[in-house]
């Protein structure tokens, strides 16, 4: 009886430690990409090499997350364009190169599509 208690506590702290791991996979993605967001190349085996892992252990981890590579990049995308608006200190074009996009028209409609409104209302109700 002992040992089978022991066996279920054991592998509640495993399984705790492993969503931990993936939260900081996740987490350590942001920190890593905030900066590269422009890069053309953003693919599992880039980005798993900047983390330091094996692409298929990074893509397990965002797997049991729940999530994928590109809909983070995707999040992260929309997260540092919001911060940006809401700074006020750069032009829209200009957020839209610093994330990847080539034009402002381009990033407007990424932008649109994430969050139902375009950069321009976002930051006038920001």
């Amino acid at each position: 009886m002992f040992l089978h208690h022991a066996s279920e506590g054991s592998a509640k702290h495993i399984a705790s430690a492993r969503q931990n791991e993936e939260v900081t996979v996740v987490a350590a993605l942001r920190s890593v990409l905030r900066d590269k967001l422009d890069e053309t190349d953003l693919g599992p085996e880039v980005v798993a090499g900047l983390l330091g892992i094996q692409p298929e252990r990074f893509l397990k981890a965002l797997q049991r997350q729940g999530t994928t590579l590109p809909r983070e990049i995707k999040r992260l995308r929309v997260d540092v364009a919001k911060e940006h608006l809401r700074d006020d200190k750069m032009t829209i074009a200009e957020i839209g190169l610093l994330l990847g996009y080539s034009d402002k028209s381009h990033f407007t409609r990424f932008f649109r599509g994430q969050t139902g409104m375009t950069p321009t209302k976002f930051r006038l109700g920001a």
